[in-house]
């Protein structure tokens, strides 16, 4: 992290901020159980969620963009929203408990961000939220900003993942494709399309590229002919590698603050929040309809089909462009993420919402659920650094998981469950660096069997 690109955060104070508990609630739903055995179990379960793991609230006089942050034992994404206005418009007093037990009065302490515990990583080194701050002033420490909210959200490319698991018909994928057909079409004769392609422009930097506005003739010349013939050749390799753009947008995800404000403020133990179960809200889609929300990697089927709010008073709470879930909803299990600025991918294109959603009922699919091993409290010495290091090498090949997940769904008739049991690998081996845990399958030959049979082992083919 202190290689990152971070900027600094010149006009913060901590002396407006506060660290609160995070708030976790139990969520229940149909889940599919992998024991460390490698056997599953289906069923109704209750799985708790921390619903703010990594996320603070600031207000938006700090600023109307969401944003990562980093700090000396803090690190997690910043999301706007007025827990002011909240409280006034309900009617109660701005107060809240902080992890060390002190209750403030967030206006009289003119608080503008509240911090989760799970931002604040070594909290229990200090005795008090002061304790932290005089260090804090005494050693001349420094908050940073990164990965700030974007002005300008295009639409992004999709990935072979988030399409391998899909069987999509071939009118589907002659659909979804059409774009792509088109602009490999139109560069080769839209001259318009060609100067976009090279990015033509009268106050670029690039001589080149002014060159092309004044004279667009240029366009014959040998090197502009290679230019778009590179061009092409590296848009026929994303398309035939999956990399098809379609109307879809990777945005941050964040809790329903409204939820988390009811749970602070109002001191309800289970919050109604503004989204319902199967809702999200998401301002640049609005009026859409439904989504497919996807998260990377993805290694099994994880789509989570939501209906996304219209309602223009659920906007006037997010005003960003963030993703916002449902405290009601599974999604964060399916989709394996926490808030502390993780981005998801919103997709809207009608021909994946609709085959991811007829695929998910076809097989039956529901959240993966498996036990995760945590890491022990060491001290940071040269042997511990040595092992974490040696650790992470020796758990690191997630990529060999990954092809061999593509290589069993591009089977005609995909194991479905060895794929469940692959993904579950995948997530022990990217926690063993830290853990030192993972179940390997190689000391149950009978899973060793179902999963070679079902990647086609050694004669496995990649699409």
């Amino acid at each position: 992290m202190s290689n990152s690109a971070t900027d600094p955060w010149d006009d913060f104070d901590i002396d407006r901020v506060i660290v609160v508990p995070d708030w976790e609630a139990p969520v229940t739903g149909d889940m599919l159980y992998i024991k460390p055995d490698y056997t599953t179990e289906r069923g109704i379960r209750t799985v708790m969620i921390k619903h703010t793991d990594g996320c603070g609230m600031m207000l938006p006089s700090v600023s109307d963009k969401n944003f990562m942050i980093r700090g000396p034992f803090v690190k997690g994404l910043l999301s706007v929203f007025d827990y002011i206005k909240f409280c006034k418009e309900h009617g109660v007093k701005p107060e809240i408990e902080d992890i060390y037990g002190v209750v403030h009065d967030l206006e009289k302490e003119r608080i503008n961000i509240i911090l989760f515990k799970s931002m604040f990583k070594m909290s229990h080194y200090f005795d008090s939220w002061n304790s932290y701050k005089e260090s804090f002033k005494k050693y001349g420490c420094h908050f940073g900003k990164t990965n700030y909210e974007e002005d300008y959200l295009p639409d992004k490319q999709m990935n072979y993942q988030f399409t391998q698991a899909v069987n999509m018909t071939d009118e589907e994928i002659s659909k979804y494709t059409e774009k792509a057909h088109k602009r490999l079409e139109n560069l080769a004769k839209n001259k318009t399309s060609m100067l976009q392609m090279l990015k033509a422009s009268s106050t670029s930097p690039n001589p080149y590229c002014r060159a092309l506005m004044i004279y667009p003739e240029l366009l014959r010349d040998y090197y502009s002919r290679q230019q778009l013939k590179d061009i092409k050749k590296k848009m026929l390799y994303d398309a035939k590698s999956g990399a098809i753009k379609c109307e879809n947008k990777r945005l941050f995800v964040i809790p329903d603050l409204y939820a988390a404000s009811e749970y602070y403020f109002l001191h309800k133990e289970r919050p109604d929040g503004l989204l319902k179960n199967g809702e999200i809200a998401c301002r640049p889609y609005r009026t859409r309809g439904k989504a497919d929300v996807l998260r990377s990697p993805s290694l099994y089927m994880e789509h989570s089909i939501n209906t996304i709010v219209a309602d223009p008073k659920v906007y006037e709470w997010f005003t960003t462009d963030a993703v916002v879930t449902s405290c009601h909803s599974m999604i964060s299990r399916i989709l394996q993420f926490d808030v502390d600025g993780d981005q998801l991918n919103v997709v809207v294109d009608p021909v994946i919402v609709n085959a991811a959603e007829r695929n998910l009922k076809e097989h039956d699919i529901v959240p993966l659920f498996y036990d995760a091993a945590k890491a022990k409290d060491e001290i940071v010495n040269k042997d511990s650094i040595f092992n974490g290091l040696k650790r992470a090498h020796e758990y690191s090949n997630i990529g060999e998981i990954s092809n061999m997940l593509t290589c069993l769904w591009n089977r005609n008739k995909p194991d479905i469950e060895a794929a469940a049991l692959l993904t579950a690998l995948n997530n022990w081996r990217i926690d063993g660096a830290k853990t030192g845990l993972v179940y390997e399958y190689a000391s149950y030959p009978q899973v060793t069997k179902r999963i070679n049979k079902a990647t086609g082992g050694s004669h496995a083919k990649m699409p």
